[in-house]
């Protein structure tokens, strides 16, 4: 029995372009008998055919070994032809051994490989005999092709990698169908990279980012209307199709010489409005005699040239500045003017103060009170009187005057109040007695001791006998008053006004109507 023990290798290479390479590589060379006799060995591979059927051609390519070469080599390499653009797999492997004495041994394989470079066992048997051999085989595609038939194409680059079916693996730096895009960096949102990290701008956009418009050529002062490339949006202070149209010429130039106020006419046009005393285009021309400038002194002041082309006013009072245009003073505001009074009531100003006219029902400082029972006094009325109703009122003065201090002076002697006392300009009212045997009282009970009724260890006794409710303080209502208990006639009846805002102790003491009502019933003021 012969032993031969080979190996398979197909190897992928470029060369001719051939798609493929088969290989086939010894197991065990020392088992193989008769090995000094071996003339050659001769591998011939070609497509699976039927067993019974013996090719002699090799339309998959040859490899011959001669006997020098059969205890060294490897491998044995055997290229597909370039004709060859699919490898279909099944193969049959035919190995021819020649002899010294020229007898052949022949022995065959068959088997079913691909491309992607695996070893797989097999064994070469004689047709007839019980001979074998032993190796195994593989497929490896030639660079560039891929694939389990080394049928698609794939060549590496920079941009992309090949998988073992021969598919594009994009590179980090690279994306789409074919690797075609290089990567951009976040915000290249105007414009595309041709190379991965850089950022190539469309017209009209430029930065690293491409976030950067640019205006039309020649904009001189403006921007992008709207982060439109190719236009032109001025600034504030400019116009014109290019922005170079200057509004604020005064303001960057400052043209106006010795103080002019300069005027924007247009684009650089403007003009100057001279202070007194100069003129020209600028105001840089001084007048020889200003005071000839009418107006050059405001609010009556005096002109005056101490030297050529200067001048100097002399304001009068109330007035002050360099041509008299200050006013020192302060005018008079009137307060009615605020619109203090309410509910319909009238504002006089009296001693620049505002002074409410109430209507009727209404009372207060600025008649924002509201009496249901009551009517209201007029007590700032404007009415022009004439002789007739001056008359009549005086009259009716007199008699209420006299009627009041009647009353006044019966109830002083009774020991009696009376309701409805005429007291003015009260909040409100206490009546006190003098205790008997007081030294100190007047014999005409028309006065009051100094002494204080409500201070501790005082000859007055401090008992309030009467008490009313505050009303109105303004005069224009009568103060209620209610009866009290009977009076001793050797006793003092005592009537202290308590509170009295609006009007001051010193003018009610000074009021004709107060001093005239109840004179027997002094009166003392809190």
């Amino acid at each position: 029995m012969l032993l031969l023990r080979l190996g398979l290798i197909v190897l992928l290479q470029v060369t001719n372009a051939s798609i493929a390479t088969f290989e086939v590589k010894l197991l065990k060379k020392s088992d193989f008998e008769m090995v000094d006799s071996i003339e050659t060995i001769k591998f011939c591979l070609r497509p699976f055919v039927e067993l019974s059927i013996i090719h002699e051609e090799c339309p998959l390519g040859q490899r011959i070994i001669r006997k020098n070469d059969f205890l060294t080599f490897t491998t044995i390499q055997i290229p597909l032809p370039p004709r060859i653009h699919v490898w279909q797999g099944g193969y049959a492997l035919l190995v021819n051994v020649t002899f010294t004495n020229r007898a052949t041994l022949q022995l065959r394989t068959i088997g079913n490989l691909s491309g992607y470079g695996e070893w797989k066992d097999t064994q070469l048997r004689e047709i007839n005999e019980n001979v074998y051999l032993k190796g195994s085989t593989r497929l490896i595609c030639t660079s560039g092709f891929y694939g389990p038939r080394c049928s698609r194409r794939c060549l590496e680059t920079e941009k992309y990698k090949c998988s073992p079916d021969g598919i594009k693996v994009c590179t980090p730096e690279w994306t789409g169908d074919q690797c075609e895009k290089a990567f951009c960096p976040s915000g290249c949102n105007n414009g595309t990279c041709s190379l991965p990290g850089k950022c190539r701008c469309d017209p009209g956009f430029s930065g690293e980012k491409c976030d950067q418009c640019k205006p039309v050529s020649g904009c001189a002062h403006g921007k992008c209307a709207n982060g439109q490339p190719n236009t032109c949006q001025c600034e504030k202070g400019w116009s014109g199709p290019l922005c170079d149209y200057d509004l604020e010429y005064c303001t960057r130039n400052e043209p106006c010489e010795n103080g002019g106020l300069c005027r924007n006419e247009g684009p650089k046009q403007f003009t100057c409005e001279c202070p007194p005393g100069y003129s020209g285009q600028k105001c840089e021309i001084p007048v020889a005699n200003p005071c000839l400038v009418e107006g050059i002194c405001s609010n009556g002041g005096k002109c005056s040239s101490p030297a050529p082309g200067a001048y100097k006013c002399d304001c009068p009072n109330g007035f002050s500045g360099e041509h008299c245009q200050i006013a020192n003073f302060q005018p008079t505001i009137n307060p009615c003017l605020l619109n203090p009074c309410q509910n319909g009531a009238t504002c006089l100003e009296i001693a620049e103060m505002a002074k409410c006219r109430c209507l009727q029902g209404f009372y207060g400082r600025f008649c924002e009170l509201q009496s249901e029972s009551e009517k209201s006094i007029d007590e700032l009325s404007a009415v022009t009187l004439t002789p007739a109703i001056v008359i009549i009122w005086i009259a009716a003065f007199l008699v209420l005057s006299i009627s009041i201090y009647s009353l006044c002076k019966l109830a002083c002697k009774r020991g009696k109040f009376y309701s409805k006392q005429n007291c003015l300009n009260a909040a409100r009212s206490r009546i006190y007695k003098a205790l008997p045997g007081n030294k100190e009282i007047h014999p005409e009970h028309n006065q009051l001791s100094k002494s204080d009724p409500e201070k501790a260890g005082s000859d007055f006794s401090s008992e309030v006998r009467y008490s009313t409710t505050p009303r109105r303080i303004d005069g224009k209502n009568l103060a209620n008053h209610q009866l009290i208990p009977e009076i001793p006639d050797e006793s003092v009846i005592y009537s202290e006004i308590v509170h009295s805002p609006r009007k001051t102790r010193e003018t009610l003491e000074n009021d004709p109507e107060i001093s005239m009502i109840c004179k027997k019933i002094p009166l003392r003021f809190a």
